[in-house]
């Protein structure tokens, strides 16, 4: 067979369908595709009421998920070319399931599939402990890093009580974004995404005991206005919490970036604008 020969795979199959994966404790990921099929389907329907595409990440720990009983969820904006996400929870120990549809300006959210759920892998130590013990567990370390972190660098061997070793990995785990609350309504909402994963580990090919630093940004936009009115964020529709309250957070990169907030009252006849101006620069 000669070069020539291979056929390269396409990049769509002119399907409908989303799929979510485990990454680690804190990060899922999740790839879909909508066909043009569907596209137009949904465009004709809900024509001038569409406000932006989105995935809606729900929590079901604990029950058998049907689209409408689900814990909380919070939406991620994205854009009709992106076609898969990394996902980050900042909630340990969860189930999760993931949507891909249609914000609608009237605050509704039209699911265009409904992908698998997931649950992701548990962090922390094992409840499972020795019968003859189970206050301690007994290892041999040759890593002194890890005495260090209990202030025990005299032996080589050593008992770690279970608090020592949540404590030592509390030191290592990636922090805890806050989740926000969601009443099981499709009013309330919240929107956290990244459009790649950060790792709190060193860099790659960084030399041992090396001397490192990593860090990145997010924005939180929140506020309140009158229950029933209408908010929008760069021209997209932000459904509020019954008391008017709402709280959108955005990753962004490098440069000068605007945000204009505003807000329209129930009979049209009055409007409040923000804009913030934001200019981030990485040196």
């Amino acid at each position: 067979m000669k070069i020539n020969d291979f056929v390269s795979l396409p990049t769509s199959y002119n399907d409908t369908k989303i799929k979510l994966l485990p990454k680690d404790p804190l990060w899922m990921f999740t790839y879909w595709e909508i066909s043009q099929e569907t596209k137009s389907h949904f465009t004709s329907k809900y024509a001038n009421n569409i406000s932006s595409l989105a995935l809606r990440v729900y929590d079901v720990a604990g029950i058998s998920f049907d689209g409408s009983n689900f814990s909380r969820y919070f939406d991620i904006w994205i854009s009709e070319s992106s076609d898969h996400w990394y996902i980050n929870i900042g909630e340990y120990n969860k189930v999760w399931c993931v949507e891909v549809g249609y914000l609608l300006r009237d605050g509704g959210f039209a699911t265009v599939a409904r992908s698998n759920c997931v649950r992701l892998p548990k962090y922390g130590i094992s409840n499972v402990v020795d019968d003859e013990d189970n206050s301690w567990a007994s290892i041999h370390v040759t890593d002194k890093a890890i005495f260090e972190q209990v202030g025990n660098t005299s032996t080589t061997t050593a008992k770690f009580t279970r608090q020592e070793w949540e404590d030592y990995f509390d030191s290592y785990k990636m922090p805890s974004s806050k989740f926000f609350n969601m009443p099981s309504s499709s009013s309330s909402s919240s929107f956290s995404s990244s459009s790649k994963p950060f790792s709190f580990y060193p860099p790659k090919n960084t030399a041992e005991n090396s001397f490192w630093l990593k860090a990145d940004m997010e924005v939180t936009i929140y506020g309140a206005t009158v229950p029933g009115s209408t908010l929008t964020i760069q021209g997209k529709a932000v459904p509020l919490k019954k008391d008017g309250s709402f709280r959108v957070k955005f990753y962004f990169s490098d440069g000068a970036q605007q945000h204009l907030v505003e807000a329209v009252s129930s009979h049209k006849d009055k409007s409040k604008r923000i804009v913030f101006i934001i200019d981030k620069q990485t040196k």
